[in-house]
């Protein structure tokens, strides 16, 4: 969102303090971002705790909110109004716990700290009924006295920044704070003072935030690769610090080369994961990463899968390696867990599947929704370049010739049989053929997204950059591989031809959520010819690169016979 008004106006010499690391922030630096959560974080758990009642559940919702602020923060209009944008997140987050845990608000038992074990006995009980009678003290005052108090006296903010944080003039602040006081006793305000403060996040707060920023990039089909997991693969790799770019492990992975379809009508072309453990063994071979696979287990009964799973990425986070789950937020597909909290029950990360939370998922029901892990092993010697170049063509040559090849799970279980490259091109160009599956009603909105899916989405729409990442993956391959340099220049700019073609059915082709006129016209018999012959010319290009890989192919196999 561009910034307009008075953000536009405001520049750092105007600003002071926070607002300077704030407008930092807002062009995407994570350190200041760190000093707005240090300035901001108790407050921030202290108005959480004054609706939730539970300090724990507070420091959750503060550090949600955090880094949900981080990934708005193009949405503030204004620096200054930072406090009370705020707030709307933590109220915003305070709901979505509500909701889920249906939390009883006020339970006294969760916000008393363990007695301090240096005390005597009588010492530690008496510490433990102050704080019982301070928290039920404060937790029996009016909602709006009740929340000045508690971050009044959290962390000793002045009035005037509790009136900014709320959004009240310092007056109402004063008069709301004169009412609690004399609800709560003066005798108490000390003990409030002391209570209060104890339960202020430490300095761990904010690390685990900034780990969370500060971690895996955001994978999308837009800005990464146009595979789950070829995306997620290639995202731990640069965290890793690894210089590899998006279209190479789209290259080894085979996902560049690929092209599926499952009768009658597919939902699943996109799933490089469809096709077992090769691309996952394949991919990391040549990456020089050892890896390990932990298979699905059996939703209805778990047994004790959840700990092995949470042991498994705990280990892995804590060795400095991000871990690449199936599912655990949207459909089973590849996505990253780049952070954890509370021992592993709470899971941080990033998925193509959040489009409103740019990309950024926090879960705590992951277990219920995660499908297997794919753990990252030790760094091996990386193989030779034209290793890694004969095993890659090796693979797209067969990922293209081979007309069948099995669904199956990542662990080798296989369900029936895919419709495999070449191949598939005259199965999608004979499906658009077949006139009868047409000829649905107005109304039949699943069949029209079906036939809408598996040829624009998943089909033609999604082709088109796996050929656009072959092409340069290829090309990248050539300036090092003098002796089939040719061939796979040849093959690149056969796939940049095909592009050219799919270009044509791409703008033809109507999405699924495309205007109910557009995906309707699919219905026409010619416009389904247009795009049938278009794919048969897509794989005329596609047929002539295949056939110098497999030149290159055959004088890589003969140069090292």
């Amino acid at each position: 969102m561009a910034e307009t008004g008075a953000a536009a106006a405001e520049t750092e010499g105007e600003l002071t303090g926070w607002q300077r690391s704030v407008a930092k922030a807002r062009r995407g630096d994570v350190e200041a971002f760190g000093a707005v959560v240090r300035r901001f974080q108790d407050m921030a758990v202290g108005y959480a705790y004054s609706i939730l009642g539970d300090f724990h559940l507070a420091e959750d919702a503060a550090q949600d909110t955090f880094v949900q602020a981080y990934l708005s923060l193009s949405t503030l209009r204004e620096v200054r109004a930072f406090p009370s944008w705020l707030r709307r997140i933590v109220f915003k987050q305070c709901s979505r716990i509500t909701r889920r845990k249906r939390v009883k608000t006020m339970p006294l038992e969760a916000g008393v700290e363990p007695a301090d074990p240096r005390r005597g006995p009588h010492e530690a009980i008496e510490q433990r009924e102050t704080q019982r009678e301070v928290l039920s003290a404060v937790n029996a005052l009016p909602e709006k006295q009740r929340t000045a108090a508690t971050l009044f006296y959290i962390d000793g903010y002045s009035m005037g920044e509790v009136g900014d944080f709320l959004g009240v003039p310092v007056s109402t602040v004063k008069n709301r704070l004169h009412s609690a006081r004399t609800q709560l006793r003066d005798r108490m305000e000390a003990e409030v003072r002391e209570t209060l403060s104890s339960h202020r996040p430490d300095d761990e707060f904010g690390k685990r935030v900034k780990r969370v920023l500060a971690g895996v990039e955001r994978i999308h089909w837009t800005t990464t690769s146009c595979i789950c997991f070829a995306g997620a693969a290639a995202a731990c790799m640069h965290y890793l610090k690894e210089d590899v770019s998006n279209d190479y492990v789209m290259g080894i992975s085979g996902g560049a080369f690929k092209m599926i379809w499952e009768p009658p009508w597919s939902p699943r072309n996109c799933d490089l994961l469809m096709l077992g453990g090769e691309p996952v063994k394949r991919t990391f071979a040549a990456l020089g990463y050892d890896h390990t696979f932990v298979p699905d287990y059996d939703r209805e009964n778990p047994g004790d899968a959840k700990e092995v799973y949470r042991k498994a990425i705990v280990e892995s986070i804590d060795k400095g390696r991000p871990v690449i789950a199936i599912g655990v937020v949207g459909p089973p597909e590849a996505c990253i867990v780049a952070g954890y909290d509370k021992g592993g029950e709470v899971l941080y990360g990033r998925s193509y599947f959040q489009e409103s939370k740019k990309g950024y998922f926090s879960a705590t029901d992951w277990f219920e929704n995660c499908h297997g892990l794919i753990l990252l092993g030790e760094k091996r010697e990386s193989p030779p370049r034209r290793q890694v170049l004969r095993d890659t063509l090796e693979w797209a040559v067969r990922l293209a010739r081979d007309p069948e090849m099995p669904l199956a799970t990542i662990d080798g279980k296989v369900e029936k049989q895919l419709i495999t490259g070449l191949a598939a091109y005259d199965a999608m160009a004979e499906a658009l053929e077949r006139d009868e599956d047409f000829a649905f009603a107005d109304d039949d909105t699943e069949t029209m997204e079906m036939r809408c899916f598996a040829i624009a989405n998943d089909g033609l729409h999604l082709l088109y950059p796996k050929r656009r990442d072959a092409a340069s993956f290829l090309a990248s391959m050539a300036e090092d591989s003098d002796a089939v340099s040719d061939q796979l220049r040849q093959a690149a700019e056969a796939y940049r031809a095909e592009l050219e073609v799919l270009g044509s059915a791409y703008d033809l082709a109507p999405h699924s959520f495309a205007p109910q006129k557009k995906r309707l016209a699919l219905r026409d018999r010619d416009l389904r010819r247009k795009l049938s012959a278009l794919v048969r010319e897509a794989k005329a290009h596609d047929e002539r690169a295949v056939g110098h890989l497999e030149q290159a192919l055959h004088q890589l196999s003969e140069a090292s016979a």
